[in-house]
């Protein structure tokens, strides 16, 4: 019923109704919020390719230094790793509480406007498992830098000091 009444126009009365128009089936929507989560994911595993790769880069006299001192080409090689396992950690830390947070108030700000109940459901079991993919992309991703690393010359880095 509109607020003032029914409607009349002429002879007729028309009385409101609820327009239900075709939303997209539930498996596309799941298909899409995957998508943009793999891509996301993509783009946080190379910015943490560039990162790790700038990081040798810059840091390339003080690995050659703990080279001269001793460390082995793998010693090298895992610090690297760790060094993308905590950047990786903390952005999690950060990441994830914070992605929640802005999940549950977008979604409460669109249900409210759609007239539903504002449930959020957060999938632990597929966060953990995003994570974990994450951490294990991010640290095959991290071949690259640290086989740079590795294969610099403590002499000639140190030289050119």
């Amino acid at each position: 019923m509109y607020p003032l009444g029914p409607l009349r126009l002429s002879n007729h009365s028309f009385h409101s109704a609820a327009v239900i128009w075709p939303l997209p089936s539930r498996s596309i929507c799941e298909k899409s919020g995957l998508a943009l989560a793999l891509a996301l994911a993509a783009g946080a595993v190379l910015s943490l390719a560039v990162a790790l790769l700038a990081s040798v880069r810059q840091r390339r006299r003080q690995l050659a230094l703990l080279k001269a001192l001793g460390l082995t080409r793998r010693q090298v090689r895992g610090v690297i790793a760790w060094q993308a396992s905590t950047i990786l950690l903390v952005a999690a830390a950060v990441g994830v509480p914070l992605g929640v947070a802005a999940g549950h108030w977008a979604w409460a700000s669109f249900a409210a406007s759609l007239g539903v109940v504002p449930v959020t459901v957060v999938p632990v079991l597929a966060l953990l498992a995003g994570f974990i993919g994450l951490l294990a992309a991010g640290n095959l991703v991290t071949a690259v830098p640290a086989s740079v690393a590795a294969r610099t010359r403590p002499a000639a880095a140190l030289r050119a000091e």
